[in-house]
């Protein structure tokens, strides 16, 4: 009769830390500002940039209206300077807060670039609003905004990655925690800046943790894949990008992670892939 009680006793801890983790989510911090920048953009304050991205956005009360004409809190979560095709731009990560939080809820986190004409802040592009553009279907996955949710971080990763000599691609990766599962995991997405749009050309899983003793007491082991991405000439218009991924064994230490180095790392396989462009996104060769 033990084991049946203590499989029940598991499972009632799994579903009060599903429960807890499905009803807390940090809001986003209406606070902060902006990165001090520097050359063209040192001068820029919060409503500066978000008056490009969002059509009647309020300074005073940092909304803009909604569809249904309802006042809706916007921020920025992130921005850095990006150098692409000679120039210097300004990659903004904004987010779209909902009515009420929860840890299931989604945040809407448009993607945008600006850049510096003479004295003038002119957007060059951005992802269509969902919250404020009746499109949706294919053309969302495309080039709809990024979102990310309670369980989920998100940030900007402007790496090299090149799609032409010119042409460079921009990065945002995404972790996922989930530990009732459990998922620990984080993806890359690469963004082309095309006609005003940023289309979304590419996404694959680059960090990845599986918990093969999960309900077992005692040191627990992880399999811990890490991929790295880079682009690559490949004697055509496009580069190509080569994924390198290694999965090692390691014992997990705090916040549900382990060492992928050291004496009692054990290797356990390496893949590479080549995705190559098509025109329109990468694909897996």
């Amino acid at each position: 009769m033990e084991k049946p009680e203590k499989t029940l006793r598991l499972v009632f801890i799994l579903l009060m830390a599903s429960n807890c983790y499905a009803q807390t989510v940090d809001p986003p911090d209406e606070s902060r500002k902006p990165i001090q920048l520097s050359g063209a953009y040192s001068n820029l304050s919060e409503a500066d940039i978000l008056g490009k991205i969002f059509d009647g956005y309020d300074p005073n009360t940092r909304t803009v209206r909604n569809r249904e004409n309802h006042p809706t809190k916007v921020s920025i979560l992130e921005d850095k300077l990006w150098s692409a095709a000679g120039g210097e731009y300004l990659v903004v990560l904004t987010v779209i807060a909902p009515e009420s939080l929860c840890g299931n809820c989604t945040l809407d986190a448009p993607l945008a670039v600006l850049k510096v004409d003479g004295t003038r802040l002119v957007l060059v592009a951005k992802q269509t609003l969902p919250a404020f553009d009746s499109s949706d279907g294919p053309a969302l996955e495309t080039f709809g905004a990024l979102s990310y949710n309670g369980h989920e971080s998100i940030a900007l990763d402007l790496a090299a990655y090149r799609l032409t000599d010119r042409e460079m691609l921009i990065g945002v990766r995404t972790e996922h925690m989930w530990m009732p599962a459990p998922i620990y995991n984080t993806y890359l997405q690469l963004f082309r800046v095309r006609r005003g749009q940023l289309r979304k050309v590419f996404e694959t899983l680059v960090i990845d943790r599986e918990y093969p003793n999960t309900h077992e007491d005692g040191p627990q082991p992880i399999l811990k894949t890490t991929s790295m991405v880079s682009t690559v000439r490949s004697g055509k218009q496009f580069f190509d990008l080569v994924v390198k991924r290694a999965t090692v064994k390691c014992m997990q230490h705090e916040q549900y992670d382990c060492d992928s180095t050291g004496a009692l790392v054990k290797p356990i396989r390496t893949h590479t892939e080549v995705w190559r462009f098509d025109g329109a996104r990468f694909k897996k060769e």
